[in-house]
């Protein structure tokens, strides 16, 4: 459903202006589609999870194949709508060996939970950084999770919509 809305979101600014940067538009809906692939194959390793028969893929993928595609996700989402998304000014030149899938559906759960934990105008921050051994993903907003929300947060059934 996420990348649904980002690609209606495209797909109606598109045709409300035809002639305004179509390729780069045209780009960022073939980025969004393949989200969408992605988002029906994370259903499918969620189920595979579940019943203890996931099979990680892992690979070598460029940081900038897992940040930009973020980026065109949340910039026309509806969830992201007056309030300011801040990703990396420049993209760590390395890559990183994860399975892609699995990687980019914790950084959009990430995403939609600062974004939907953050005020009208608030800021969300998206970074990666290079460490010793490693790279880590950070999202980061102003709001401070409940000690009673924190303790049932990676719970199955727990959504911190609405809070």
């Amino acid at each position: 459903r996420n990348a649904l809305t980002g690609l209606i979101g495209w797909s109606d600014l598109l045709a409300q202006n035809p002639a305004d940067d179509t390729e780069a538009t045209a780009s960022r809906i073939s980025a969004i589609a393949q989200n969408i692939a992605e988002e029906i194959e994370n259903h499918r390793l969620l189920t595979a999870a579940e019943t203890k028969q996931l099979k990680v893929n892992l690979r070598d993928i460029p940081i900038e194949d897992i940040l930009l595609p973020l980026k065109f996700l949340f910039t026309r989402h509806e969830v992201a709508y007056s309030k300011n998304i801040q990703f990396p000014d420049t993209v760590l030149n390395r890559t990183v060996k994860t399975d892609p899938v699995i990687l980019r559906r914790v950084l959009v759960n990430m995403v939609i939970n600062a974004l939907e934990a953050t005020p009208k105008n608030g800021t969300v921050r998206i970074d990666c950084v290079d460490i010793e051994n490693g790279i880590v993903f950070s999202v980061w907003n102003e709001a401070v999770i409940p000690k009673e929300v924190a303790a049932h947060i990676f719970k199955r059934s727990f959504s911190v919509s609405g809070i």
